[in-house]
């Protein structure tokens, strides 16, 4: 699939983001695993355990009833985040991504959860694959989809 099929570009860095609380949100930290993301990181989860079993984290903040733990894959990060103990958002940013690994990836994830939802922003002015390209290397435009579970 080419480019001027799809509005969207990676830049410097690719994200691919899986959200899947929806209506689990009210359950405890406790409950079980909703989704496994990335084969490691535990939809619903508790992130206390997490950080027990895997305690090689890069990067930690907490900011009141919210924590987020950063993990290195080689030159990848990978995000998790919680509320309240229960993991809510894993986030992979690829360090070197083009627009090639992008199609590939969405196309491997649309395969697999079904089409995403268009988070991207550009300026107005933004029209052409380089002027995005541009956009995001300045920080001034963002390539994102997300998938959110069905029902």
């Amino acid at each position: 699939m080419g480019i001027g099929k799809r509005t969207h570009w990676v830049g410097l860095g690719l994200a691919i983001i899986l959200v899947g609380l929806g209506s689990a949100a009210g359950e405890s930290a406790t409950d079980a695993c909703l989704k496994f993301v990335f084969n490691q990181y535990c939809l619903g989860g508790d992130i206390n355990e997490l950080v027990r079993q895997k305690p090689s984290f890069s990067f930690q903040q907490r900011d009141g009833e919210r924590f987020a733990v950063v993990y290195s894959d080689g030159r990848d990060s990978i995000y998790v985040l919680s509320f309240k103990g229960q993991i809510y958002k894993v986030l992979r940013k690829y360090a070197s991504a083009t627009v090639l690994r992008y199609d590939e990836m969405l196309d491997l994830l649309e395969a697999k959860y079904g089409p995403a939802k268009e988070l991207s922003r550009f300026p107005a002015y933004v029209r052409s694959d380089a002027s995005k390209i541009g956009a995001i290397r300045r920080g001034d435009g963002r390539a994102m989809h997300a998938w959110h579970p069905a029902g």
